[in-house]
């Protein structure tokens, strides 16, 4: 059944079966950390999919507001100051966008229970440069940021020329790096984050009982810049002068070292696209009973293998496209001998025991779909050593859990490019990987900008001792980036400062939404996550919020509400005026839809996809009050009326209303008496 060679027919078993996978029974007491109010029946936010997605991550905690680009953990309204002093669980949002110029790593290892809202921010979007970051908790959820990491130890260039030298110490580490240690950690989720300019790989998970990675963009990585290993194989230990020592400088420029799994680790790699990349696409290995599920993810030139045995993998719908163009080559290669035959198939095993889920598997190549067929065997089968992993019929999950759910791999490789990473405000990096990619070219970079070092003898890996600072300069790089204008002519080293200022040039710079004035400090954020997943970086024009895209975040979004609900009962009589919670949740429902103009914005066409009718844009007016006066108002005044609703379905199946009784009720000004607030206020009379 599959296709011939050039066939645009879609190959058979296209829809792909839902993935199943085994929660971890003894995750509950590490899930109450998180207050999350009943186990199991949370994601990290809507849509989500995949292992370690069934956790609430900052959710039910403190709100902390990022209102400043500074990076300093003393300072109140800074990300370091949320993540790193605000204790607890803790929802992040952001009021201002830009980028952020990070003074050391920025690690998430004290308190878990984190949710990082990178979409919460303006225009342009927020970026973090100089350092990477590090993530080592459980219940993390990190989402909408770019990382662009860069070689200097001392916020600047720090390229080989500098390197040799012994003018700068260069960073060779990861841009993002997951360590479950030992899966002591669990629950970790990354998902539209954008990585590139990394000295070791891009983004490596490790260890973590439950990770996903999805929707993320791996790209631009430094190649000839200044990774080290001895002849072990091992870091290369610093010494005072770059000169003295006595190890080899390596070409890296690689994508994912996902590996060093405990045994059980359920691991989901969803919807990345990997792009001037060289190797690691990702690099599997050291399974130890550990199920990977690589769904839907695009590979642009990079090898993808795994070294270890025993390694269970589901692959399914994922696309390999191969560039036939290269910066370095020169000249285009033919579709029947490319110059790296490795790089044409899906997945190669250096093991002797790896197993292999395959379905609906495709390759780009030249432009064309798959001009060399689509069989799966051949698709994993090592074109050097004739070698395969050992192919099953069923893919591998277990009984119960959060479902992952395939796209076709064609449809799924137009969701990857266009909706993957920070789509809506997409960088300069961004957009010349997206770009180069279409234009089938192969670009790898030596340091940030879209700079390449000038000589070849400064290229690939080279005893430290053997290559000379004067002939390792940087320059534009030789086809695709020449109008870059972040390399010089190659008499001086590359300027990270201005390959930094020139990320954004291309954005818009808008002001953020007073947060905590909507939404308040502390409490249940899931109205607030339903609103970023339909309005994307919002911002605020004329007094009125605006949204850089309206959503659609998910491959397969949950479809809105149709028709006109029944009516909630009314509230029943004798209820204290004091019940505070619920009545300041709604009335702040209410508030955030009239100044935003929400309702306008729900009239028309809008409304009648929610089986409105188109009048729903009077609901403010009529059905925000706790007095009963509804008058004139129509049954169909659907979108308040469920929002009102679902609040309060939450606050009743979460068993908030006993939990809030006593002191944290008095906490709220409320006397301990909020705790019978759900049963007095949660209808509309």
């Amino acid at each position: 059944k599959d296709s011939e060679a050039g066939d645009e027919e879609e190959v058979a078993g296209a829809e792909a079966p839902s993935l199943l996978f085994d929660r971890d029974q003894d995750d509950v007491e590490g899930l109450q950390e998180c207050d999350m109010p009943t186990w199991g029946k949370v994601k990290a936010f809507p849509g989500a999919m995949g292992p370690g997605t069934n956790t609430p991550g900052g959710r039910y905690g403190k709100l902390c507001v990022v209102d400043s680009l500074d990076d300093d953990e003393e300072k109140e309204g800074t990300l370091r100051h949320c993540i790193h002093t605000v204790k607890g669980p803790r929802y992040v949002v952001f009021k201002v966008g830009g980028v952020i110029k990070l003074k050391k790593e920025l690690k998430v290892e004290r308190d878990g229970c984190l949710t990082i809202a990178g979409h919460s921010a303006p225009p342009p979007g927020v970026t973090l440069s100089g350092r990477p970051l590090q993530i080592k908790r459980s219940d993390t959820v990190i989402r909408f940021l770019r990382v662009r990491m860069g070689d200097g130890g001392d916020y600047s260039d720090c390229g080989r020329s500098k390197w040799l030298s012994g003018k700068c110490t260069c960073q060779d580490t990861d841009a993002v790096a997951i360590d479950g240690s030992d899966g002591k950690y669990s629950r970790i989720v990354i998902d539209h984050i954008s990585a590139a300019w990394a000295t070791d790989e891009t983004i490596s998970p490790k260890r973590v009982k439950a990770f996903t990675m999805s929707n993320c963009f791996i790209t631009q990585p430094l190649h000839n810049s200044c990774h080290v290993e001895d002849d072990d194989g091992k870091g290369c230990p610093e010494v005072e002068d770059a000169r003295d020592r006595k190890c080899e400088m390596q070409s890296h420029g690689y994508g994912s070292l996902a590996t060093y799994w405990t045994s059980g680790s359920q691991v989901g790699m969803i919807g990345n696209l990997y792009t001037m990349t060289s190797s690691r696409c990702p690099k599997l290995g050291k399974g130890d009973g550990a199920t990977i599920h690589f769904v839907n993810n695009v590979i642009a030139d990079g090898h993808t293998y795994a070294d270890d045995d025993g390694l269970k993998t589901n692959w399914i719908g994922n696309t390999r496209h191969y560039s036939t163009k290269s910066s370095h080559v020169g000249k285009e290669e033919s579709l029947d001998k490319p110059r790296d035959s490795r790089r044409r198939v899906m997945y190669f095993s250096t093991g002797s025991n790896d197993k292999v889920y395959a379905n609906d598997n495709r390759q780009i190549y030249g432009g064309l779909w798959d001009p060399h067929g689509s069989d799966q065997a051949t698709l994993f089968k090592d074109p050097d050593s004739g070698s395969s992993p050992d192919l099953v019929s069923s893919p591998y999950g277990g009984s119960e859990g959060w479902p992952i759910t395939a796209m076709p791999a064609k449809e799924a490789y137009e969701s990857v490019v266009n909706r993957a990473g920070v789509f809506v405000l997409r960088d300069r990096v961004d957009a010349e990987s997206v770009a180069l990619m279409k234009a089938q070219t192969r670009v790898r970079i030596d340091s940030p900008g879209g700079c390449c070092v000038k000589d070849d003898r400064c290229r690939g890996s080279v005893k430290v001792r053997d290559a000379e600072s004067s002939e390792c300069k940087l320059t534009s790089c030789a086809s695709g980036l020449e109008g870059s204008g972040q390399c010089d002519d190659g008499s001086a080293d590359g300027d990270f400062d201005r390959a930094v200022d020139g990320l954004n040039t291309d954005l818009p710079t808008k002001p953020g939404l007073d947060w905590q004035g909507l939404h308040g400090d502390d409490g249940d954020f899931s109205q607030l996550e339903n609103f970023l997943e339909t309005c994307l970086h919002p911002y605020l024009s004329g007094g009125k919020i605006v949204c850089s895209d309206e959503g659609g975040t998910t491959p397969n979004p949950s479809p809105p509400p149709s028709g006109s609900p029944t009516p909630p009962p009314s509230p029943p009589t004798g209820c204290s005026d004091s019940n505070t919670e619920v009545r300041r949740r709604v009335s702040k429902t209410c508030t955030i839809l009239k100044d935003s103009g929400q309702c306008n914005k729900w009239g028309g066409s809008s409304a009648r996809r929610r089986g409105d009718g188109g009048s729903v844009k009077d609901t403010c007016s009529c059905t925000c009050g706790f007095d009963g006066s509804s008058e004139g108002c129509s049954d169909s005044n659907t979108e308040v009326r469920r929002r009102v609703s679902k609040t309060c379905t939450i606050l009743k199946d979460s068993g908030q209303c006993n939990k809030w009784g006593g002191s944290s009720a008095r906490r709220r000004g409320d006397g301990g008496r909020v705790k019978d607030t759900c049963s007095c206020t949660c209808g509309f009379s």
